[in-house]
């Protein structure tokens, strides 16, 4: 953002809204996979976030020893 990013309280109010929003939209989407795959569900989306977490993780370290 640049020269255009909000400073002082107005930083403080935008990080605390998007931080809300943020929070509001990952329990929305427990509740649906909850409601639609019940703790096997969740089990699976559980296993898929680890797994892109491990690769993220794998290539991020692969890029510093590269560099």
């Amino acid at each position: 953002m640049g020269s255009e990013r909000p400073q002082g309280v107005k930083r403080v109010v935008w990080n605390m809204l998007m931080g809300f929003a943020a929070l509001a939209a990952t329990a929305a989407g427990l509740s649906a996979i909850m409601k639609k795959g019940g703790y096997p569900g969740l089990g699976f989306a559980a296993a898929y976030i680890s797994l892109v977490l491990v690769v993220q993780l794998l290539r991020s370290r692969k890029k510093e020893v590269v560099a």
